[in-house]
């Protein structure tokens, strides 16, 4: 569908700048009804409405959100894969966003608008609910008239969601359940069932297809290798997606020929899903911003959709709730072909570097700020990180693991123990690095604070010394898990505070996290105390009970990733334990 604009002389048509609309329609007067009556529909309440009004710019678009409405303008940008560089190509694209977009959320795109313009006074209005449509298309009046001006340009029209109804909020508040993803499940499987299939579509299935696309991928992103992501890591991602294409080849021609392959979503992530309140008149759950600006990214096999928001889940360190989600789409699919979870795991790691290479195109943009810069290049190392992970076997993923507990509960043997038997594994101790950190200061000062007497929050541990001890062993944590490392800690981490840190760091840098919580005995400890000999910990039964006051167990968003594993027989027994849960979480 195109607009036709009847013909007639006039002058060349007028052109209004990307930064001339956005400062326009910042203004609260640029938003018109053709109806008078409605006048004032966009800020019903007045003042207080229009301080909410927030613009928010993607690569391709600017988005106007409004109260209880939402005006979405393309940039005018050509990017190879998206041209919008003409008015014309720019309604093609908002008119295709919305037309594919009410296959899963028909009650929130309500159509395209016009944005006109007055010639000699260069005033801009968005002309609110004067939805397109063939009829009015081919009437002159429509397109140029002296109430409104000429139009300049085109706008998708949408009902505002609420934000907290995301299931991105939902997971980032730790309301994301079970029950939620397999609604989600329900509802993608009818989806998929109703999409168009054909020919043309079952193309962009094969296996020389995916195999150009993986291709396309490492060739765009080989100039972000020690920007957005470290040489290891990369070449490890590589050399994993082209064994894992080898491996799956045949499975791919295999769903071509099995009629699976449709007109998918083909951007399906958290921010995009929406589970709405009770009050809903029809529908619980609603999907928006499907791709409309290119069909090779749409077309394609249903469990590329599925995967791609199980990657977002596991992506917010949840892999537990991201195998849910493949396996009830499976079961409602009835696809129980055991090549299935390989695919899955395959398109999860493709979205993946998909995701890292346009936060790797952002981060190359010389117009970005310094901040968002550093926020881009965040996020695609973290996609990295993530699509290594979901292609690497579990022993071998990167992760960091935390193993804690009061002094002398056995938290550093295990942590000996677990790097012997892993040879994968990084072992940072924080005993040693904290008189590490102590001898450089006694060097600096020509003196032996290095020399403490293991008494609470004094020398050693006072609360100074700990902070900057948690700091080093953070910093260094981070370097090994952008190159791709496992990593184990050996530290009390007692404070909650100092926990979390760790807890954020990896959820950031996009690696699976577990903490191991040593505990054993009083008398046990005590007796483990009284026969150190040259250990390097110095704390003492006094620091013991000072710390056992001052427990703190984990906190609820990491309790899937935690255990408790107790010391006080063999080693070889506690060894067992803390292997078998982190064969559990996916570790092993």
């Amino acid at each position: 569908m195109e607009p036709r604009r009847p013909k007639h002389k006039q002058a060349p048509p007028l052109e209004v700048s990307q930064n001339e609309l956005e400062r326009a329609l910042k203004d609260p007067k640029t938003y018109v009804f053709p109806n008078a009556d409605d006048e004032g529909l966009a800020f019903p309440n007045g003042q207080e409405d229009v301080d909410l009004l927030r613009v928010v710019h993607t690569h391709m678009s600017m988005i106007f959100m409004l109260p209880q409405r939402v005006y979405k303008v393309k940039k005018q940008v050509d990017f190879g894969f998206a041209d919008f560089s003409t008015l014309y190509k720019r309604f093609q694209a908002c008119f295709a966003e919305v037309q594919l977009n009410k296959r899963l959320a028909p009650d929130v795109y309500m159509g395209v608008v016009p944005i006109s313009m007055k010639k000699e006074t260069r005033e801009i209005c968005v002309r609110c609910d004067d939805f397109w449509t063939p009829e009015k298309s081919s009437n002159l009046d429509w397109w140029l008239n002296d109430q409104f001006g000429e139009i300049v340009e085109w706008a998708v029209h949408m009902v505002r969601l609420p934000d907290d109804c995301t299931l991105l909020h939902r997971m980032d508040h730790q309301e994301l359940t079970e029950d939620i993803l397999d609604q989600v499940a329900e509802n993608l499987v009818a989806f998929h069932a109703d999409a168009r299939r054909g020919p043309k579509i079952d193309h962009f299935g094969k296996e020389s297809v995916i195999r150009h696309n993986i291709d396309e991928n490492f060739y765009q992103t080989a100039s972000h290798t020690g920007v957005t992501v470290s040489e290891p890591v990369y070449r490890r991602v590589n050399e994993l997606s082209y064994a894992w294409f080898k491996k799956l080849k045949h499975t791919f021609e295999s769903r071509v020929e099995n009629g699976y392959i449709c007109d998918t979503h083909g951007d399906l992530r958290l921010e995009h899903v929406y589970r709405l309140p009770r009050s809903s008149k029809d529908r619980k759950f609603v999907i928006l911003d499907c791709i409309e600006f290119n069909e090779q990214f749409r077309f394609g096999d249903p469990l590329s959709d599925v995967a791609f928001l199980s990657m977002d889940i596991w992506r917010k360190g949840r892999p537990d709730l991201a195998h849910f989600l493949q396996q009830q789409y499976l079961l409602k699919a009835v696809q129980n072909s055991p090549e299935n979870a390989d695919l899955l795991a395959f398109y999860a790691a493709y979205r993946a570097v998909v995701r890292a290479k346009v936060c790797g195109f952002r981060v190359m943009d010389p117009t970005l700020s310094v901040a968002r810069r550093a926020e881009e290049t965040q996020q695609a190392r973290c996609y990295w990180l993530v699509a290594l992970e979901l292609l690497s076997p579990p022993a071998q993923r990167p992760c960091l693991i935390l193993v804690g507990g009061l002094p002398a509960s056995g938290k550093s043997n295990l942590s000996k123990m677990l790097a012997e038997s892993d040879n994968t594994l990084v072992w940072l101790r924080s005993d040693a690095i904290r008189k590490e950190l102590a001898e450089q200061e006694a060097t600096e000062e020509d003196g032996d604070s290095a020399k403490g007497d293991g008494g609470f929050q004094e020398g050693l541990y006072s609360p100074e010394m700990t902070r900057r001890t948690y700091d080093e062993v953070l910093k260094l944590c981070v370097k090994h898990l952008r190159k791709g490392d496992r990593v184990v800690v050996d530290a009390t981490f007692r404070d909650p505070v100092q926990r979390q840190r760790f807890v954020t760091t990896a959820r950031i840098e996009g690696t699976l996290f577990a903490f191991i919580m040593c505990e054993c005995d009083r008398e046990i400890t005590k007796g483990r105390m009284l026969a150190r000999k040259n250990d390097i910990s110095d704390a003492t039964w006094e620091v013991y009970e000072h710390m056992e006051k001052t427990w703190s167990y984990p906190e609820r968003d990491t309790m899937a990733e935690c255990t408790v594993v107790n010391t006080e027989k063999e080693k070889e027994l506690t060894l067992r334990r803390a292997q078998l849960f982190l064969r559990k979480v996916g570790l092993l």
